[in-house]
């Protein structure tokens, strides 16, 4: 069953009607209601996840060397989760040994060092282990696999349960601060080449995380500016 108050729900339902096309507040509250009961899935986009894109989450696991949380890259496409776990992570073991994970939503960065260094918390929500600092959490499993071995595990995932704990959930988005990134390096082209090759770098990191129409455009018309230049 979902985990969250009611009215936690109820504030996130209002702060996009547009995913549910609700009108009016009783319309909201009886979408919080199936959505708390658990009458109604929500998208994705309802846990702060951006469609068509790489989403960084920490990721929670549980294996024979214990529970693990560590940052991951959700890959949020055509409506399909995926990941890719590497070889020799503690991720990707718990994973092989359960096909399962629990997904946090966090947007702030620090957590994610934490995470890096053993030192962000693990505590039960509903049972389910989240790390500290989750606004929003998505219970995954395995759908299917490839790879494997010395190299990546690709992994499709589906969600089996979820929780929502923050009215204001959000995913952090590596390409929207690359775009950021490439649009500062744009404003120093006439210091040195140096700037156009940190463009160029920073557009490469967007276009791999994010497939958007609106980012898909900035970047072609950056790379435009930049080729004009050569």
């Amino acid at each position: 069953m979902p985990v969250g108050d009611e009215a936690v729900v109820l504030a996130r339902v209002l702060s996009c009607p547009e995913l549910f096309d609700v009108e009016s507040v009783e319309e909201a509250e009886e979408v919080a209601r199936k959505l708390v009961e658990g009458e109604l899935e929500p998208p994705l986009e309802f846990f702060g996840l951006r469609s068509e894109a790489v989403n960084e989450v920490l990721a929670v696991t549980e294996g024979p060397e214990g529970r693990n949380v560590a940052p991951l890259g959700l890959r949020v496409f055509n409506g399909e989760l995926g990941a890719v776990l590497y070889p020799g992570s503690r991720t990707r073991r718990n994973f092989e040994e359960t096909g399962r994970m629990v997904a946090c939503v966090n947007p702030n960065p620090v957590d994610f060092l934490r995470a890096l260094f053993d030192e962000l918390p693990i505590r039960e929500c509903g049972g389910v282990p989240v790390a500290e600092g989750t606004r929003a959490f998505l219970v995954l499993e395995r759908v299917r696999e490839s790879g494997g071995g010395d190299d990546p595990l690709r992994v499709e995932l589906e969600p089996v349960d979820w929780g929502l704990l923050h009215p204001r959930p959000r995913a952090l988005v590596r390409g929207e601060g690359a775009l950021v990134e490439a649009l500062v390096e744009f404003t120093r082209l006439h210091l040195g080449e140096s700037h156009a090759r940190r463009c160029r770098e920073a557009l490469e990191v967007v276009k791999r995380t994010v497939g958007s129409r609106e980012y898909r455009e900035a970047v072609k018309r950056l790379e435009e500016r930049l080729g004009a230049r050569s």
